[in-house]
Formats: structure tokens, C-alpha cells, sequence
């Protein structure tokens, strides 16, 4: 269910009920956890964020209840993602620092990882590029001595935010880059089009707004290719930025009102 859910197959669904029904069936909580984390990510690659943080909640109370320390950690990471996404940094922190303590405790260093990753989120969030740039270098750290690419490269996406507020937009752009062609590899679309984004974005700070536009075609074609709508709005967004930045400002009213 859950190599389904990253390639946005129809049949995701109707396994991962498969997988929690057996799971109840064997009274296994660990298992029905597991299965709830896969439903979870088939929402959020589906862009429904609310039911992938009900499904995060459900997994990480089954496994507190069967004292999954090292399982719970990594619930933990990925629901405290889903408040990034709120923009609700308090409790995302709150969480993120829950989940580094269970991981040190069950010497989880994929979660510890992925905690200082969080944490590093947070940081820009709030502009503090110092702190950001201390906890992404622990996650990288971390991530290299466990050759864990795929993990990496959510560093990277970080450090590519972070390139953008210190003002490297050359730098940016090639890191970005490098995220892409990692997400081609592995055929993520919604990572591929925030990807995408991410570099619009860096060429309308590089005041290369052809350029920022050919990228928001890709993304959008990408998403109609994949058949998920709810990617559409953040588009719109973009494309109202753009229009406002080369004097279409009827366009880009017209665009955030329907965003």
C-alpha cells in the first residue's frame, strides 16, 4: 500500500483497508499502525492534509498503546509535518521534540534525523537561518552515514529555503535542481511539482520571469496528468505572483480571488 500511495495508484485505497482490516483481524496493533501510516500517506499524496494528519493521530495512538518507541518517533516526524503545513510551528515544535526524545531512546537515527530536519523547518519559518542551518546540518550529518538518499534530499529542500533567505539565489537554483532530478528518478509527482514551484519562485526573485513561467507550466501539467486538483490552487497563487511582477495586475486579481 504504501509503494502504491507514492505512485498515486487507483488500487491504494482498497489495499490499505485490506492491510488495517487484517491487521484488526490479528490483533496486531503494531501492524494495524503501520497500515495506518500507509493510509495516511495516500491522503497527503492526494493533497487532503487533514485526513492524513487523522490517520498520523490514529497510528501514533496504537502505538503508544503497544509502546512502539521507535515507530512512534517517525509518527511523531510526520505529524508534526502535517502542522508545518498548518503553519502551526508551536505545536509542530512541541511535537518534533516528543519525537527526538523517543528516538534517542529507541536509537531510531532515521527519526532523529528527520526530527532535526523538522526542527530546522521551523526555524525558517521564523527566520531564525542560524538555528536552521545548525539542525540541517545534524540531519544531513545523520542522513550521509546512513546512506539514506531519500531522506536527504527533504535536507535539501530545507537548504534550498535557506539559500533563498540568506539571498543565494544561484545557489538555490542549482540545489533545487538536484532535488528535481531526484524526484524524476523516483517518479514523486506532488514533490515534483512543488519542486517546480520552489524554482518559479527562485526565478521571480531572480527577476526571470519566462523562466518562472515555463516552470509553473511543467507543474501544471504535471498535476493535470496525475488527476489531483487539490495541487491546482497553490498554482493559481504562483501564477498570480508572476502576473503581478510583470504588470498584469487585472490577471493576478483575478487569479488570487479565485485562490
Amino acid at each position: 500500500a504504501t509503494l502504491l500511495a507514492v505512485q498515486l495508484a487507483p488500487s491504494t485505497r482498497a489495499t490499505v483497508d485490506e492491510a488495517i482490516r487484517l491487521a484488526r483481524r490479528a490483533g496486531d496493533r503494531r501492524a494495524e499502525a503501520n497500515a495506518m501510516r500507509a493510509r495516511a500517506l495516500h491522503h497527503r499524496m492526494r493533497s487532503f492534509p487533514d485526513s492524513a494528519r487523522a490517520a498520523l493521530d490514529t497510528a501514533a495512538a496504537l502505538q503508544r498503546a503497544s509502546r512502539d518507541r521507535r515507530a512512534l518517533a517517525e509518527t511523531l516526524t510526520r505529524i508534526a509535518n502535517e502542522f508545518l503545513g498548518e503553519r502551526r510551528l508551536g505545536d509542530a515544535r512541541a511535537i518534533l521534540m516528543e519525537a527526538r526524545t523517543e528516538a534517542l531512546a529507541s536509537h531510531n537515527d532515521f527519526a532523529l534525523a528527520s526530527s532535526e530536519t523538522g526542527l530546522g523547518a521551523v526555524a525558517l519559518r521564523v527566520h531564525d537561518l542560524p538555528a536552521a542551518i545548525e539542525h540541517l546540518k545534524r540531519a544531513e550529518a545523520l542522513n550521509v552515514a546512513a546512506k539514506d538518499t531519500a531522506s536527504l534530499v527533504v535536507v535539501q529542500n530545507y537548504q534550498v529555503m535557506a539559500l533563498l533567505d540568506a539571498g543565494m539565489l544561484d545557489s538555490a537554483s542549482a540545489l533545487q535542481r538536484s532535488v528535481l532530478a531526484h524526484y524524476e528518478r523516483s517518479n514523486e509527482i506532488p514533490e515534483l511539482v512543488v519542486s517546480h514551484r520552489v524554482l518559479a519562485n527562485i526565478a521571480l526573485a531572480q527577476r526571470r520571469y519566462d523562466l518562472a513561467r515555463r516552470e509553473l507550466d511543467s507543474a501544471d501539467a504535471l498535476v493535470r496528468r496525475a488527476a489531483i486538483p487539490a495541487a491546482r490552487p497553490a498554482l493559481w497563487f504562483d501564477r498570480a505572483r508572476l502576473a503581478h511582477r510583470i504588470g498584469r495586475d487585472d490577471e493576478a486579481i483575478a487569479l488570487l480571488t479565485r485562490y
